[in-house]
């Protein structure tokens, strides 16, 4: 199993590979979550008005040292008593989906496909083909640069929602959402019309909202509706997480969430790069469904040993049924570094000290 946080996509582009992108100075680099709210993503809070109080209050949270999710959960929290706030968080949704939609196609433009996950992930394939042994990925982000990764590594891999969780050689699972995603939705026969003008109308009226579970997946991230009149479920709302730090539920197909907790029984080694292993209910699953009293190698990528302790010790600590063999890979590159080097990874892949 391969778990990717904000880290990853942070630092999806090797500046050795890519020696004419400035990821210093490139306002669309993907965000960490710290910098979500950033100033220099105004234009964004400008298309989705509805966000801009709780952008505001971000920001000013980000300048006070506050903690930028913490503060982001109270602020949900608010709703039952500030019943507008309801229409500020579905503007989040709007506003994180554009954003992070621009980031991934500036990404992808830039470096015209060549990431540290095209890098990383073609090995793994090509590990997984002479072994056998099935890929489970597993991203917190809500970018598609890991699919865009898989599209160029596996001619017949598509991003469909029926597919991600049923391959048998490289599983995909997004516990909180994709900006390619949307759940099915219907406001007082609403169908069709511009999109910033449905968008409005939606965060407006996001009270009234009928949101299904029903997930669709969109080959325009900023689709809004199916434009069809006889759909009795034709808007589009995002599909992506308010990133909280005690996220209360999952964003993702139900099937989705029930197969992986199915295959994550057989998994024997976890890599993670640039995910802090943080969130509670993700790794209650792990707890209950991971094998018992089985031995698993961890490979922590972060950019000091040091960064890599908590994340080891909130796996080690949920998880405690299994007999976790921790390593670690560091450098002030991180990712870059790691997707470049195929010395630490393919002696632990190839490894049979963990297979019980």
């Amino acid at each position: 199993m391969v778990v990717f946080g904000a880290g990853a996509s942070y630092d999806s582009v090797s500046p050795r590979l890519n020696a004419a992108i400035d990821l210093a100075v490139d306002p669309l680099r993907p965000p960490l979550a710290a910098e979500l709210f950033a100033e220099r993503f105004s234009n964004f809070v400008a298309d989705v008005p509805a966000a801009a109080p709780i952008v505001a209050q971000m920001r000013l949270a980000s300048l006070t040292g506050g903690d930028v999710e913490r503060r982001l959960g109270e602020l949900q929290e608010e709703v039952q008593r500030y019943p507008e706030r309801a229409t500020h968080v579905a503007g989040v949704r709007f506003y994180l989906q554009r954003l992070l939609a621009a980031a991934t196609a500036r990404c992808m433009q830039r470096s015209a496909g060549v990431t540290n996950y095209l890098l990383l992930l073609d090995r793994i394939v090509a590990w997984q083909r002479a072994s056998g042994e099935p890929i489970l990925l597993v991203t917190f982000n809500y970018d598609t640069l890991l699919e865009e990764a898989l599209a160029r590594i596996l001619p017949n891999w598509t991003p469909a929602l029926h597919e991600l969780m049923e391959r048998r050689d490289v599983r995909l699972f997004k516990p909180h959402g994709s900006i390619s995603w949307a759940r099915r939705a219907a406001l007082d026969g609403l169908h069709d019309g511009p999109s910033d003008v449905l968008q409005e109308a939606i965060c407006r009226n996001v009270a009234r909202l009928n949101v299904t579970r029903n997930y669709v997946y969109r080959g325009d991230p900023l689709q809004v509706t199916t434009n069809s009149a006889t759909d009795v479920t034709p808007l589009l709302f995002p599909a992506v997480a308010i990133p909280v730090e005690r996220k209360a539920s999952f964003e993702c197909p139900d099937d989705h969430l029930e197969r992986f907790k199915n295959v994550v029984v057989d998994v024997t080694r976890v890599i993670v790069v640039g995910w802090r292993a943080t969130e509670a209910h993700f790794l209650d699953v792990l707890e209950k469904h991971m094998a018992k009293n089985r031995r698993i190698a961890l490979h922590a990528v972060t950019e000091s040993r040091a960064s890599s302790v908590g994340t080891e010790q909130n796996l080690m600590h949920a998880a405690s049924d299994v007999s976790w063999i921790a390593t670690h890979y560091s450098s002030n590159s991180g990712f870059s570094t790691f997707a470049e080097d195929p010395n630490p990874l393919l002696p632990f892949l190839q490894s049979q000290a963990f297979v019980n």
